[in-house]
């Protein structure tokens, strides 16, 4: 959960910085120039997008995985008690 949270986080100065770029690919004159800003806003863009999106995956699996889902019983079992002291093992 601390990946995707880290991700979600990380998304949002990537988003900033990829609408800087198309700011100053709004206000740009030359042509290598708007070419070059454009390509880097819809790089940033779409690492912004998949960085957010991986995490909020990690985050809901993270959640379903620790509090939704049923846990499995244990396969190996020990109990010690001043009466007795059991061990089993279920295949």
């Amino acid at each position: 959960m601390a990946t995707g949270f880290g991700l979600v986080i990380a998304a949002f100065p990537l988003r900033n910085h990829a609408d800087a770029a198309y700011a100053e690919y709004l206000t740009a004159t030359e042509p290598d120039e708007i070419e070059s800003l454009y390509e880097e806003a819809r790089r940033y863009d779409n690492i912004s997008t998949a960085s957010m999106l991986t995490g909020e995956a990690l985050l809901v699996l993270g959640v379903y995985l620790r509090w939704v889902r049923a846990p499995q019983p244990g396969r190996v079992g020990f109990q010690c008690r001043p009466d007795r002291v059991a061990f089993s093992l279920r295949f």
